[in-house]
C-alpha cells in the first residue's frame, strides 16, 4: 500500500509544530530549514512555517550534544534556537517557551506535529486525545521520534482515530500502546553537570543517535512532499550495530505490532 500526500500540503504553507527542541528536536529544526528551501526550489508556493515548543532552558551539559552555545545557557531552548534560525535564514518561525498543550484547537491548528520529547507523557496525551475521535475530520499528521541510548524509532501517522478521505496511517501510540506504561519515561529530572555524564550516564544517549533519527525521519517527509507518495511511514535504527529497518505501510506489518487496519476507514 501507498500513502499519498494530502493535496492541501502542496497548495499552502505547511504549518508545523516541533514539540521539544533538545537533542533530536534541534536536529529536526535544522533539517526543516533545508526542507523549506528545498521545497520552494522545486516549486512549492509557500514552503513551511514552524512553531517550536519547549519550556526547558539551556544548561551547560546541553552544549556539544544539542544545538546550543555557551551564550545560550539560561535561555529558553525554543527561543534561542528559533531566533538563531530566523536571523541566519531570514525565516519568520515562532517559538513558544512552554510545552505543547493537547487540545482540539492546538492540534487542528497544525498540518503536522513533530514530537521530539524524552518522556512518553506527551505521546500518551496526544494518543489518548486522538482515540476520543474529537479530531475525526482533521488530516493532521503526527511524526513521532523516540530513542534510548543508541537505538530509536520514528513513526508518521494520523492524529485522528478515523479518516474517511484517505488511508489512515497508524500513529506511534497505535503501534506502541505500552508507551502508556510510566516505565518508558526517561528520567530527566536529575541535574547533569557535564556533557560526559549526558553521554555515558544511566539515561545517557550516544552522540549521534539524535541526528541519525532526525535524518531518517525528515527523509520520509521529503519523499512524501516531493514524490507525492510513500510506501514506508517509519523506521527503527541502532547506531551501535549500524542497523536500520523500514516500517512498511502494510497491514501485515502493522499486525506484528498488534494493530489491525480498519477496512472501512481504508
Amino acid at each position: 500500500m501507498k500513502f499519498a500526500v494530502p493535496h492541501q500540503f502542496l497548495q499552502k504553507r505547511l504549518n508545523i509544530a516541533v514539540v521539544g527542541v533538545g537533542g533530536t528536536g534541534g536536529e529536526v529544526m535544522d533539517a526543516l530549514t533545508r526542507l523549506d528551501f528545498g521545497l520552494k526550489a522545486l516549486g512549492h508556493p509557500h514552503g513551511i512555517h514552524v512553531t517550536a515548543f519547549d519550556a526547558d532552558i539551556v544548561e551547560p551539559h546541553n552544549i556539544g550534544r544539542q544545538r546550543f552555545s555557551q551564550s545560550d545557557v539560561g535561555q529558553y531552548k525554543s527561543i534561542a534556537l528559533t531566533h538563531r534560525i530566523n536571523m541566519f535564514y531570514g525565516t519568520d518561525w515562532d517559538a513558544e517557551p512552554n510545552f505543547f498543550e493537547v487540545t482540539e484547537k492546538s492540534v487542528t491548528a497544525f498540518d503536522l506535529i513533530i514530537g521530539c520529547v524524552d518522556k512518553a507523557a506527551f505521546r500518551v496525551q496526544l494518543g489518548q486525545f486522538a482515540s476520543k475521535g474529537i479530531t475525526r475530520h482533521t488530516p493532521t499528521l503526527w511524526l513521532d521520534m523516540g530513542n534510548g541510548k543508541h537505538a530509536g524509532q520514528c513513526v508518521l501517522g494520523h492524529v485522528i482515530s478515523h479518516y474517511e478521505d484517505t488511508l489512515r496511517l497508524p500513529n506511534v501510540f497505535d503501534l506502541y500502546p505500552d508507551l502508556a506504561n510510566p516505565a518508558h519515561d526517561n528520567d530527566e529530572s536529575t541535574p547533569r553537570c557535564s556533557l560526559a555524564e549526558a553521554l555515558t550516564g544511566e539515561n545517557g544517549q550516544d552522540l549521534f543517535i539524535n541526528g541519525t533519527l532526525a535524518t531518517y525521519s525528515m527523509n520520509i517527509l521529503w519523499q512524501l512532499l516531493t514524490k507525492g507518495e510513500i510506501d514506508h511511514h517509519g523506521m527503527t535504527v541502532d547506531v551501535q550495530s549500524l542497523k536500520s529497518a523500514p516500517m512498511p505501510i502494510d497491514e501485515n506489518a502493522w499486525a506484528f505490532y498488534g494493530y489491525k487496519l480498519d477496512k472501512e476507514a481504508a
